[in-house]
C-alpha cells in the first residue's frame, strides 16, 4: 500500500512539472503597439526560451533583419523572465513584425507621426 502512495505522489509530481514547464514555453512577444519613432530606441520583449529574433517587414514582404536576443531576465511588470529584441537600427518607416520561434508579435509601425492616429480619436 506504501508503495503505491509513493509511486502516485511521484507521479502527481512529476504531471504538474510537466505542466508548469509547458506554461513557461509559450513565446509571448510584447511590442509597443502604438509604434516607434524612427531615430529612437527600438525594443520588444520577449518570453521564450529561443535565442534569436526576426524582424518582418511588412511592407517590403520580407525578412529585414536577424539578430540575438538579451540574456533572461526577470520583468516585475508581468513576473516572468524574459528577454529583449533591440531593433533600434531600424528606421526606415513602414509596418513590421517580431518572429520568434515561428510565433509573430502584433503589426507595429515605425513612423514620424505615430501619435497621429491616437489625436483623431
Amino acid at each position: 500500500m506504501k508503495k503505491i502512495i509513493k509511486h502516485t505522489a511521484v507521479f502527481f509530481i512529476l504531471l504538474f512539472m510537466i505542466i508548469s514547464c509547458g506554461k513557461n514555453s509559450v513565446t509571448k512577444i510584447y511590442v509597443n503597439q502604438i509604434g516607434y519613432f524612427p531615430k529612437q530606441v527600438k525594443y520588444a520583449t520577449v518570453v521564450s526560451q529561443a535565442g534569436r529574433f526576426k524582424l518582418f517587414s511588412i511592407t517590403e514582404n520580407k525578412v529585414i533583419l536577424k539578430k540575438k536576443l538579451t540574456e533572461t531576465q526577470y520583468w516585475q511588470p508581468s513576473g516572468e523572465y524574459v528577454k529583449t529584441a533591440d531593433f533600434s537600427e531600424i528606421d526606415q518607416p513602414g509596418s513590421y513584425k517580431i518572429v520568434v520561434d515561428g510565433k509573430d508579435s502584433p503589426v507595429f509601425k515605425i513612423s514620424a507621426d505615430i501619435y497621429e492616429d491616437i489625436s483623431k480619436a
